[in-house]
């Protein structure tokens, strides 16, 4: 999947394309706004999804960084785990 899927409880589902696709998704976790954040396995990047199903691939500042997972502060800004380097990467809003 190139995207985001959402599943409702009737069964219908919708996929919110991410340009350039994420290839292999992991954990998604809601942002203070309402959009999805998506910790994608592959190197270097991480997405996010609108409400409104507009997705955008976000560069992470180590190439070789590997993002597991994505949580928010208290403050707004972002925690990404970056476990290729052992560090967490933090994006102040």
């Amino acid at each position: 999947m190139n995207g985001v899927g959402r599943l409702t409880l009737d069964g219908a589902h919708t996929v919110y394309e991410i340009p350039g696709g994420i290839y292999e998704g992991g954990n998604v976790t809601v942002g203070r706004d309402g959009a999805l954040w998506v910790a994608t396995p592959e190197r270097d990047q991480f997405a996010r999804v609108t409400t409104d199903g507009q997705g955008t691939r976000i560069p992470l500042p180590d190439r070789l960084a590997t993002v597991p997972g994505i949580a928010f502060a208290a403050d707004g800004s972002s925690c990404l785990v970056d476990s290729s380097n052992r560090q967490i990467i933090r994006f102040r809003p």
